[in-house]
């Protein structure tokens, strides 16, 4: 039986959002996405309480939310798909130690997965726990949209990752659409300074 989802209406329009709608329902993949709805529901509920939840699934979701309410209700439905994906970035690789081919292909075929290397999916998963944390501070309501005021921010060293939640300032409007190159030529361009 498949473990439904907190926020997002129906196990299929989170597989989609995971891009991983291919996996067969008989697949152990399948049995490992189950789990890793399941954890994320835990993770929710241990971190928000149960009447936070309550209020937040009560909230009418909107593809184009315009109130604060709708703002939060979105919030959820994209952390909890953030939730799920790292934990699939964390629990997935296993399964391809086995060797089975079809398998394999199948999670080539849906992209989360595509090519990626230990070192790539580990810096995705970190900056995924990030984005979470910082969209748990505003669900728990300890933070308010708009008026945000920790940012946290990663300090990765050649080999050991580390999350650092200092308080830094708040990015411009320019920086989600900044590529990793980009940012590293600005950085080189400053001398090495942020």
């Amino acid at each position: 039986m498949a473990t439904a989802p907190l926020f997002i209406a129906d196990l299929a329009t989170l597989t989609s959002k995971l891009r991983l709608s291919g996996v067969p329902a008989a697949a152990d993949a399948s049995d490992i996405i189950n789990e890793a709805i399941l954890v994320t529901r835990q993770k929710f509920y241990r971190e928000l309480g149960v009447s936070r939840i309550a209020i937040l699934v009560a909230l009418a979701f909107t593809e184009t939310p315009a109130t604060e309410n709708q703002i939060l209700r979105a919030v959820a439905n994209s952390t909890e798909v953030l939730m799920i994906r790292c934990e699939l970035m964390r629990t997935m690789p296993m399964m391809f130690m086995d060797g089975n081919a079809d398998q394999n292909q199948i999670m080539q075929d849906e992209a989360l997965f595509r090519d990626t290397t230990s070192s790539q999916l580990e810096q995705a998963r970190l900056a995924c726990e990030l984005e979470i944390q910082q969209n748990m501070d505003l669900l728990a309501g300890t933070e308010e949209i708009a008026s945000e005021t920790t940012i946290r921010v990663d300090s990765v060293g050649a080999s050991d990752p580390v999350v650092d939640t200092r308080t830094v300032a708040r990015p411009w409007p320019a920086d989600s659409v900044l590529t990793p190159a980009i940012k590293k030529a600005l950085f080189e361009q400053r001398g090495g300074v942020t």
